[in-house]
């Protein structure tokens, strides 16, 4: 009786010591789980929820954060910041620029506001003081313009501007072409004085200057040698239709290599 009584003792302190054992275990094993969980959540971003997938904000690069600030303005109806943008655009500094360096040409320079809407033609025009053929402009005046400037051997900016010229799809593309060749002819004595705060920005021309006789001739491109500032310079321009394209654009610059550059560079059709 006394033995059976012992081996009940005996068998039942076994039983509460292992239950003991394992709720100890079990709790220690808890614990651990919690601090490795908190470990991790504390190594995370402090903007970033656990369990939360990282994302990565998209990159803006030096130049286009370069470029927007230079043309960027608040109201795209005030002359003003129209005047200051184009100033901040012809003085550019190069060197914030790596990649024109190797191309030789800037990217295409509408001035426009944050939300993306530009200035309209003949606001740009009548800030910075210069005109365009009326004909041209009728053709134009509802179609893209862009500035961009080349950067020759001596590390000098030859300026020039584009516009997109013709009436939509209900005209031929190739009699829209015309149209515009015609017109641009009609408009070659003139366009140096029209044009002279666009092409020489940063020349002062006389009266003298401006109204010397500007006689274009037929090469590569139609082309007129011009007397800048006591130096000689030219204007170049060329009317590109593209069969696959629904635009016909007009470009004209102060150099035939920097009009090679925006054919080649400037523009995807």
């Amino acid at each position: 009786m006394k033995k059976n009584i012992l081996i009940t003792i005996v068998v039942s302190a076994v039983i509460i010591f292992s239950g003991l054992f394992f709720w100890i275990k079990s709790g220690i094993k808890e614990e651990a789980k919690e601090q490795n969980e908190t470990q991790v959540a504390s190594q995370l971003p402090a903007n970033l929820p656990v369990n939360s997938p990282s994302q990565k904000p998209v990159a803006v690069s030096a130049e286009e954060t370069a470029k927007d600030s230079v043309v960027r303005v608040q109201d795209v109806n005030n002359e003003n910041q129209i005047q200051n943008a184009y100033k901040k655009y012809i003085n550019q500094d190069l060197n914030a620029f790596p990649s024109y360096l190797k191309t030789g040409i800037s990217q295409d320079y509408p001035i426009n506001d944050e939300n993306g809407k530009m200035a309209s033609l003949q606001m740009f025009l009548s800030s910075i003081d210069a005109q365009i053929n009326p004909q041209i402009k009728q053709m134009i005046s509802s179609k893209y313009y862009g500035m961009f400037y080349c950067i020759n051997i001596q590390k000098q900016k030859e300026f020039g501007i584009t516009f997109d010229a013709g009436y939509g799809d209900s005209k031929d593309l190739k009699i829209e072409g015309l149209e515009a060749k015609a017109n641009m002819k009609k408009w070659e004595p003139f366009m140096l004085k029209d044009l002279h705060n666009i092409l020489f920005p940063s020349n002062q021309l006389s009266e003298a200057e401006l109204g010397q006789t500007v006689s274009f001739q037929d090469g590569e491109f139609r082309y007129a040698t011009v007397n800048v500032s006591g130096e000689k310079n030219s204007i170049n321009y060329t009317v590109e239709t593209h069969e696959d394209s629904s635009v016909n654009r007009i470009y004209i610059t102060t150099s035939q290599a920097c009009l090679r550059k925006a054919l080649d560079n400037l523009f995807d059709y």
